[in-house]
């Protein structure tokens, strides 16, 4: 989610996430006392929707680390991957 504007925050409960996608979408994710979160969102892009999918992916992968993921650039396409640039999950660059 490279264009999502996000801001976080602690209180008493926990951590808490602002997201806005720089148009009319939002989330706000908040952390509740019993070690749940509360989100809620806005606009047409269902962003904490999109954080929960990346996030259930990122559980998956057993949790690849910031240097497990690369880029790749050719004359003819750009794209970024996790953990081998030839077998492993890739993404189109935009």
């Amino acid at each position: 989610m490279p264009d999502v504007q996000i801001t976080t925050g602690k209180d008493d409960d926990g951590l808490n996430a602002w997201l806005h996608d720089g148009s009319t979408s939002w989330a706000m994710l908040a952390a509740v006392g019993d070690g749940t979160t509360v989100a809620c969102q806005g606009g047409p892009r269902r962003l904490a929707d999109e954080v929960e999918r990346a996030w259930d992916w990122w559980l998956a992968e057993e949790g690849p680390e910031l240097y497990d993921f690369g880029l790749t650039v050719t004359p003819d396409r750009q794209y970024a991957w996790c953990r081998d640039p030839e077998t492993g999950p890739r993404w189109p660059a935009a």
